[in-house]
């Protein structure tokens, strides 16, 4: 496993973004040794997570389906990142907001 590629001041970015538009978070987890990885996930209904796959390089907005797989809720991409220049943390949860 690498170390982080991008900085961990992003994860704390999307918390904060997300915590002043009155969001609760339900996780939110950083791995510094799982190439930077990171999920935070806010309390609503279908639940929403913002993911950063720190081997890919891909930020991810996700909504929970009603499926469950191994006893693990399975998600849903409702959108994806993979350019470096739509990598922000603003775009991921102004693009939360659009599919809440």
């Amino acid at each position: 496993m690498g170390a982080a590629i991008v900085p961990q001041s992003h994860f704390e970015e999307v918390r904060r973004l997300l915590h002043e538009q009155g969001f609760a978070i339900e996780i939110a987890r950083y791995y510094p040794t799982d190439f930077g990885s990171w999920v935070v996930s806010v309390v609503r209904a279908p639940a929403l997570r913002i993911v950063w796959d720190g081997k890919d390089r891909w930020l991810t907005v996700q909504r929970q389906t009603s499926g469950v797989s191994n006893d693990s809720p399975i998600w849903e991409d409702t959108w994806i990142a993979k350019e470096p220049s739509l990598q922000t943390p603003a775009k991921a949860v102004a693009m939360r907001q659009a599919h809440a």
